[in-house]
């Protein structure tokens, strides 16, 4: 069996840290996932990350920063007040990659790179949106 799922996107809002009863971080943010080839469709997708990956990413990106993001699909299940059956599909991320910085993310998105695409020591270069994956 293989539950694998790989998205790029960016955050629909700043990503929150919430402590579980036995001090484990937990990350809860949701991606929006826009369709290459139907460009009026977007997905929105809960994303949990845990302990390291979700502190990191909660200092290193907020909302409309682009990441990507690799992991697994899972059903969470619950029973509302009233008794009722309820259940949603979250995206456990194992690997979370930064594809712009705070910094950047605060610019215009609009702007292209110059001259210096290799600024700064590894930094990520915005290839856009027009990938065929």
């Amino acid at each position: 069996m293989l539950n694998n799922i790989n998205l790029i996107g960016r955050w629909t809002s700043d990503p929150e840290i919430i402590q579980a009863n036995n001090g484990t971080e937990i990350l809860n943010a949701s991606i929006a996932v826009s369709d290459p080839f139907n460009k009026d469709h977007t997905d929105f997708v809960d994303v949990k990350a845990f302990k390291r990956t979700a502190l990191n990413t909660h200092q290193y990106t907020s909302k409309g920063s682009k990441v990507a993001i690799v992991g697994k699909l899972q059903q969470e299940r619950w029973e509302n007040k009233e008794g009722q059956k309820r259940s949603r599909h979250v995206v456990i991320a194992n690997q979370i990659v930064f594809l712009d910085d705070k910094q950047s993310n605060n610019e215009s998105s609009n702007q292209s790179n110059s001259a210096d695409t290799f600024r700064g020591q590894g930094e990520p270069v915005d290839l856009g949106d027009d990938l065929p994956f």
